[in-house]
């Protein structure tokens, strides 16, 4: 008997073994198809200096109801605010765009993705504000 139980330790560990490399795989697997995409937000600390420096470069972008789109109160077509947004943003030279995104209750947060989607492009920082 002292034989057999050499071969069950054996066969259990490797048991132990083949299903711990099983779920690091399984695993790794079920991460990359369930993990969504995601988009970084920029959150910036509330403080006096930070008040002010964004103040100097900062771009507000509202979306109303009826899905318009005005940038610092003027109407725009969404398919010009890229383009406008790298204008203002070669304009302010050394410091980078703050965009403040601004929304009304009902619009859809696909609309407001697609705001993300061209910050992170251009790597505008990119802040959500509420009225």
């Amino acid at each position: 008997m002292k034989g057999y139980r050499f071969l069950y330790v054996f066969a259990g560990l490797a048991l132990v073994l083949i299903a711990g490399f099983w779920y690091l795989n399984s695993k790794t697997v079920v991460e990359t198809v369930i993990e969504p995409k995601s988009i970084s937000l920029i959150i910036p600390e509330s403080s006096e200096k930070n008040k002010d420096s964004a103040k100097n470069k900062s771009i507000e972008l509202k979306i109303t109801n009826d899905l318009t789109y005005h940038l610092e109160g003027e109407e725009i077509d969404f398919l010009d605010i890229e383009k406008r947004l790298l204008d203002l943003d070669q304009a302010k030279e050394d410091k980078k765009l703050l965009i403040v995104l601004r929304k009304e209750k009902s619009v859809p947060v696909n609309k407001v993705v697609e705001i993300m989607e061209i910050a992170n492009k251009n790597k505008f920082k990119l802040i959500m504000a509420v009225n």
